[in-house]
């Protein structure tokens, strides 16, 4: 019954607790409704084996209902019921692909609500273990133990989290490529925004204020995918940047003028589109502070003169970077366009790594 009603569940519909999309499924309460009747039952009749046993057909009917949850998420193939964890977390990750189209907002809800249910039976699941351990014999109470069922939901919540941001990343992707066409050797002056930092903007717009309405009641997941998206995001930005090249110092000064209007975007991601402008969580700003930051010295690195103070370069890189690795420092002089003999590149790395090393070593002191 609870997987068809998963399956059919219209969310926002009489089908789940509370109002509109992304609501708990009323299915959860019905579950935990009928343990607690259970659980009253059992301790006027047994507070020995028989409690232990109910709580293992508690963690048992738990770990299929995260089945039930499985089923609820867009284009993924019900597995079997049981189900243990491995079974669920291998399942949900076929569901992370790069090639899927959008998802729709109908199919958004389902993920929030999927995310808003997990987050009810993990809350619940921890108080029925405490009501479990308080209702048995003191000396079986330490076998009771729920941490796999309350595991599951965790990752079950992640996971969605995870589809929510990829879909996201997806919308963006075409403005990144679009980013690195550009013939940023030929910029005469610098103007407004380029075109594809609207382009994603614009689809920050579109899609995150959705997502905040759906995880009104559960704020705290709402951040976390604010955050993992940055995490994600602002790195495959960066690489992107890299893919800019030849680059000329005016090229570099509108693609800096883009990272800034876009870091500026991101910093105001936790409430765009919204007529309530609240501080974004530090947690939140700190993570799109130090990536966008870095982003921006790249591009100011790029700008850096290098005639004749080769030494004086790689220590401003090293000062501006540095937990950057030699890799990178190649890169950006492949942005330059540095015109160098196998000589002198040996002799930069050289420098590159004992700068980087007596930067480390001054740190650690």
């Amino acid at each position: 019954m609870f997987v068809q009603d998963a399956k059919s569940a219209d969310p926002g519909s009489s089908g789940e607790m509370g109002s509109g999309a992304g609501a708990v499924m009323s299915s959860c309460a019905d579950l935990f409704l009928f343990y607690k009747k259970c659980l009253a039952q059992c301790a006027t009749l047994s507070t020995g084996e028989p409690m232990l046993e109910l709580a293992g057909v508690f963690g048992k009917y738990l770990r299929e209902y995260g089945g039930v949850l499985q089923t609820a998420l867009p284009r993924s193939a019900a597995p079997a019921l049981p189900m243990a964890v491995p079974a669920l977390v291998t399942n949900l990750h076929t569901l992370l692909r790069d090639d899927a189209p959008r998802y729709t907002k109908q199919e958004i809800a389902k993920i929030t609500s999927v995310i808003t249910t997990s987050e009810y039976c993990l809350e619940t699941t921890v108080h029925l273990e405490q009501k479990l351990k308080e209702k048995i014999a003191p000396n079986l109470a330490d076998k009771i133990d729920l941490a796999p069922e309350q595991d599951l939901f965790h990752k079950m919540i992640s996971n969605c989290i995870q589809l929510l941001v990829q879909d996201l990343e997806m919308a963006c992707e075409p403005a990144l490529q679009a980013m690195t066409k550009i013939s940023w050797l030929h910029f005469d002056n610098v103007g407004d925004q380029s075109s594809y930092v609207t382009q994603i903007i614009m689809h920050l717009k579109n899609t995150v204020p959705n997502l905040r309405d759906n995880l009104a009641s559960s704020r705290k997941y709402f951040t976390q995918f604010c955050i993992r998206f940055a995490n994600s995001f602002i790195p495959k930005f960066i690489q992107n940047i890299y893919k800019c090249k030849p680059i000329s110092t005016v090229g570099s000064e509108q693609l800096l003028l883009d990272t800034h209007m876009l870091k500026t975007a991101l910093l105001e991601l936790p409430s765009i589109g919204s007529d309530v402008k609240r501080q974004a969580p530090t947690t939140y700003t700190k993570v799109v502070i130090k990536l966008m930051t870095k982003a921006e010295m790249i591009l100011k690195l790029v700008m850096a003169p290098l005639d004749n103070n080769l030494e004086g370069f790689v220590s401003q890189f090293v000062q501006l970077l540095p937990e950057s690795t030699l890799a990178e420092f190649h890169k950006v002089l492949d942005m330059k366009g540095a015109k160098l003999s196998k000589a002198q590149m040996a002799s930069l790395d050289a420098l590159f790594k004992d700068i980087t090393k007596n930067v480390h070593n001054d740190n650690s002191k």
